[in-house]
């Protein structure tokens, strides 16, 4: 795990007129020309010599000079994430659902196969023995997988803040029934650690006892906006002395193991019940959970604050191919650490004013899952093998066909943000891909153009797909736009005059994410996804697979979600959207008989305002 990590670059501070450079060019495209105009006298009083923007980029490269992490690593944990005071649950956090063991296992089986599965990799963090994640034999920062295991957000007023616990003295795992929460030690008295079989006796003793117990779920309240959680979390623990030593335990826990008592049957409700379930039988501030349906379904809910899902879909990968490599377990019948109530279960003690709140919260968890609507779409006629065929990259590929379904849907296009990874970078997190270009408004307005002929469609594309990888591939490299800005407007003292182009409203026009897009593609994963960042937009999950795509979006219902998830909405313009046409025969395949129509007719999120990214 420590492979290469002393030698990793530090995240580089980008040349100032070559951001505001690509500021001004991405900008262009989302602008009334009277509105350019405005911005761009802005940029060039904010980057003109001996101007604030050079005062401000010195500041900037002394941080950075002086940093023991990057420049942007404190201030993007409070701004992006601890900053943030709506709901997590619907607006940060993100899900990936599981591909089903083929040889069916209960609900038990699987849960335990996962858990001793996730135990062998958290043993790889632990002993530092786990390799790091590497693109062309270069390696990537591990520094998020210290807090994947043991670590725990906490509500707090301005900001939140989180806390790691020692590795070595909490061996335990927290697991959850119809709202109850249990604690067990995943390591026997002798030292040795549980096996599958062990742990499957420990959950049934777990589910045995939920049954028994009718006590009010608390785990509703971290749905709440985190000033409300903060309030009820101090009121929970004044409430009682033993409150807080429950509450301890599962802040420490490894990670949460949510045992459900429903079971999905759609991809809409596989996917909403691993973003939100009921609320009741979770507890969303834990590093992650776990989520196992009585079917044997299973899914991950992770908390964004310090980790992104490059390195929790690892952990997942490996624990759905682990677990289902190994025999499917069976109870041993051996219930360690004694199987009391006493003992084995954490009650909440209650009080009239807890159960107030948690009413309260079940009735904003209510309206916050009616007002959202949630798409899934499996499109099977290609994947990636196809679009590389084209010449073509399978990511700016996809991104070109979101925003042409985007333009059918609203006729304009907006703000697209697509997360880039920078774990290039020591301590580095994410950039941001601004989608949208000259090139790419021009290929969508040719392609709902019958006058334009293929060819030209063909061409514009290619532009548009190069533009789209040229803004990646700079991201990837930390020279994007967005986390280079924020830093400089960080660095304005209070005293000082705020500079034109952070008060110029393109700015924030430019920056709210409409469409809210991000990939990761695994083949072990059959959902993916996350909530709106802004109330007027969609988050849009997708993975590219050798020969189909996967798309899940979420949004308000009022912004007609179900109409844009159908393959041919009845309010799309009468155009030609068939990529055929644009894209000609090669290699001596009729392209024309794999590709019917762009891949999606909406836009899809990921997981919460400015947080998530």
């Amino acid at each position: 795990m420590d492979k290469g990590q002393k030698d990793l670059p530090k995240l580089p501070v980008p040349d100032l007129q070559e951001t505001l450079n690509r500021y001004l060019r991405s900008a262009k495209p989302l602008l009334t020309e009277e509105e350019y105009q405005k911005t761009e006298l802005a940029v060039k009083e904010f980057g003109k010599p001996g101007g604030q923007g050079e005062l401000l980029q010195r500041r900037l490269l002394a941080r950075a000079a002086t940093s023991t992490t990057s420049w942007l690593h404190e201030w993007w944990n409070e701004y992006a994430y601890f900053a943030y005071r709506d709901s997590i649950t619907f607006y940060v956090n993100y899900f990936f659902g599981f591909r089903d063991d083929p040889r069916h296992p209960s609900q038990l089986q699987r849960a335990a196969g996962l858990v001793k599965a996730i135990m062998e990799f958290r043993q790889d963090v632990v002993s530092r023995q786990l390799e790091p994640d590497c693109a062309r034999d270069v390696p990537f920062c591990t520094s998020q997988y210290n807090y994947m295991f043991n670590s725990c957000r906490f509500p707090a007023s301005p900001e939140d803040h989180a806390e790691s616990y020692d590795y070595e003295t909490n061996n335990h795992l927290a697991v959850a029934r119809k709202g109850q929460f249990y604690i067990f030690d995943t390591v026997r008295p002798d030292g040795t650690q549980l096996t599958a079989d062990d742990i499957m006796s420990q959950l049934s003793s777990i589910i045995a006892l939920a049954d028994q117990s009718d006590d009010p779920a608390f785990g509703i309240l971290t749905t709440t906006d985190r000033d409300r959680w903060a309030e009820n979390r101090k009121m929970i623990i004044e409430a009682h002395p033993s409150n807080k030593e429950t509450l301890h335990k599962l802040e420490t826990a490894m990670f949460l193991l949510s045992l459900e008592d429903y079971s999905p049957s759609t991809a809409e409700e596989f996917a909403r019940s691993c973003w939100h379930g009921t609320g009741k039988n979770r507890y969303y501030d834990k590093c992650f959970q776990i989520l196992v349906f009585s079917n044997g379904m299973a899914g991950f809910n992770g908390e964004h604050s310090r980790m992104d899902g490059t390195v929790t879909a690892r952990m997942c990968h490996f624990a759905i191919e682990k677990s289902a490599k190994q025999p499917l377990p069976k109870s041993s019948g051996i219930i360690y650490r004694a199987p009391e109530k006493s003992t084995l279960y954490f009650p909440m003690k209650s009080t009239p004013k807890i159960l107030k709140a948690i009413k309260e919260a079940e009735e904003l968890f209510s309206r916050e899952v009616n007002a959202h609507s949630v798409g899934v779409m499996e499109y099977n006629l290609y994947g990636k093998g196809l679009i590389k065929k084209f010449k073509m990259s399978p990511d700016a590929y996809v991104q070109m066909a979101i925003q042409l379904a985007y333009y059918k849907m609203f006729g304009v296009c907006r703000a697209t943000y697509e997360s880039a990874a920078t774990r290039k970078f020591a301590y580095g997190r994410t950039e941001t891909c601004r989608t949208v270009s000259a090139d790419s408004v021009e290929w969508v307005k040719a392609m709902c153009d019958s006058s334009r002929s293929a060819t030209d469609k063909q061409e514009l594309l290619r532009k548009a797909i190069k533009a789209h990888s040229e803004y990646t591939l700079a991201a990837v490299e930390g020279k994007g736009v967005d986390r280079h800005l924020l830093g400089l407007r960080f660095l304005v003292e209070p005293d000082e005059p705020k500079p034109e182009i952070f008060l110029d409203t393109s700015y924030e026009k430019t920056s709210h994410w409409h469409l809210s897009t991000s990939q990761i593609s695994d083949d072990l994963f059959d959902q993916y996804g996350w909530g709106e960042v802004v109330p007027d937009g969609f988050g849009l999950a997708y993975m590219i697979r050798e020969n189909s795509l996967h798309f899940n979006c979420a949004g308000l219902s009022l912004l007609e979600m179900k109409d844009l998830m159908e393959e041919q909405p009845s309010s799309a313009p009468k155009s030609n959207v068939n990529l055929q046409a644009v894209i000609k025969p090669a290699e001596g395949i009729d392209f024309s008989e794999h590709i019917a129509s762009v891949p999606i007719q909406q836009p899809i999120p990921l997981a919460g305002q400015v947080a998530a990214y």
